[in-house]
C-alpha cells in the first residue's frame, strides 16, 4: 500500500515539506518571543529550561498551552 508521501508527486512533497518547515519554524517563534516578553512571575517552571525546550516545535506548542500563566 502507497503512502501519501509515495503518491505525491516531487511538486507536491515541496509544497508539503515547505508548508510544515514554515508551520514549525512560526510556532517556535512564537514561542520564543512570548517567553522574552513575559514576566518570569507569569510563566510556569523554570524559565531558562523553557528557553531550551522551545527550540524544537513540540516544545514549543507544549510552551504555549502549558507554561504560561494568565495575567492577574
Amino acid at each position: 500500500m502507497k503512502t501519501l508521501w509515495d503518491r505525491l508527486s516531487v511538486p507536491g512533497r515541496v509544497v508539503l515539506v515547505l508548508t510544515l518547515g514554515t508551520a514549525a519554524l512560526g510556532l517556535v517563534v512564537t514561542a520564543r518571543r512570548d517567553l522574552y516578553a513575559r514576566d518570569p512571575e507569569l510563566v510556569r517552571g523554570n524559565p531558562t529550561v523553557w528557553n531550551r525546550v522551545t527550540v524544537v516545535p513540540g516544545g514549543a506548542a507544549a510552551y504555549l498551552s502549558l507554561g504560561r500563566r494568565r495575567h492577574p
